[in-house]
């Protein structure tokens, strides 16, 4: 007879029972007293650690699929904003380099044209009809620099807003998978499986409940890549002795077959009435019917 101990849910008193009794009458208090068996409260205590790890398991497959965009699309976001800080240092510095010697660019190539075409004049003797042309076109030639300079300063200025914008989004999306991450710095995922098709596998069997842990689930994606590797293998065995198999039976139409003493070769036939005509007729026959008889490869019939 086993004894086991129960509290006595009335008055709290401690009572020894046998296992096998259901219930039992409580001597302190006179309550009756329903006893739990034992095998129910293993039942239970199992149950209830399943349910724990199944808890546990959801939860982590929960956070894995929070954590699939932080850890596949950081380093593209990181790399496409150090890119973007680069391409905003040179637009601040195209701006910074107008604003200082954007006049003095325009004057000078005002003057350096004007003196070009002076000179060309002057060597080719231009009358003064040239003369006054060019006086027209050098006044109208700074305020035309001028306005392509303005122009080009405005659509840099317009090119470093639309870069800080574009570099604001991508501080914006890294500050998420910074929280992101905090969130769940307990999922701990090893460096090597951080990507989609990995972090899709585990949280699909830590849901789905055929892994209880991140580690198993691990394991179990190492062992579905071999069986992939191993079937690849077998796959590319195949084709390399299908391709043989094809090479031979190109080899073997191709090339007569030598026994140990009879060559078999292919053979033609020939008409004897046809070149017996072409002879009479034509003389062709003259020359086809001494070949095709003493060739191995041709056979007469009528």
């Amino acid at each position: 007879m086993n004894i086991k101990s129960i509290t006595c849910p009335n008055c709290g008193a401690q009572l020894n029972v046998d296992e096998n009794v259901s219930r039992v009458v409580c001597e302190f208090c006179g309550s009756t007293v329903t006893v739990e068996d034992s095998r129910l409260e293993g039942f239970n205590r199992e149950l209830g650690s399943m349910n724990a790890r199944e808890k546990v398991a959801y939860e982590k497959a929960k956070a894995i699929d929070d954590l699939i965009p932080p850890l596949c699309d950081y380093p593209r976001v990181l790399q496409g904003k150090n890119v973007l800080e680069n391409q905003r240092k040179s637009l601040s510095d195209q701006v910074a380099f107008c604003e200082k010697y954007g006049r003095i660019v325009t004057y000078l190539i005002c003057c350096t044209v004007s003196a070009f075409f002076l000179l060309l004049l002057i060597l080719i003797r231009a009358n003064i009809l040239f003369f006054i042309f060019f006086s027209v076109f050098s006044i109208l030639l700074f305020p035309a620099f001028a306005f392509a300079i303005l122009k080009y300063w405005d659509n840099v200025k317009l090119g470093v807003e639309t870069t800080n914008n574009s570099i604001a989004a991508h501080a914006k999306t890294l500050n998420n998978f910074n929280r992101i991450l905090d969130e769940h710095r307990d999922v701990v995922i090893p460096q090597n499986y951080r990507y989609p098709k990995a972090l899709c596998f585990i949280r699909d069997h830590l849901r789905s409940q055929e892994a209880q842990t991140v580690e198993q689930a691990i394991y179990q994606y190492e062992a579905l890549l071999r069986d992939e590797q191993r079937l690849a293998m077998q796959h590319q065995q195949v084709m390399m002795q299908q391709q043989q198999l094809d090479q031979m039976r190109r080899m073997q139409n191709n090339m007569p077959y030598a026994g140990s003493s009879t060559v078999y070769v292919r053979q033609e036939g020939h008409s004897i009435l046809l070149h017996l005509f072409l002879l009479f007729f034509c003389g062709i026959g003259l020359f086809t019917i001494p070949y095709y008889t003493f060739s191995k490869r041709h056979y007469w019939h009528l």
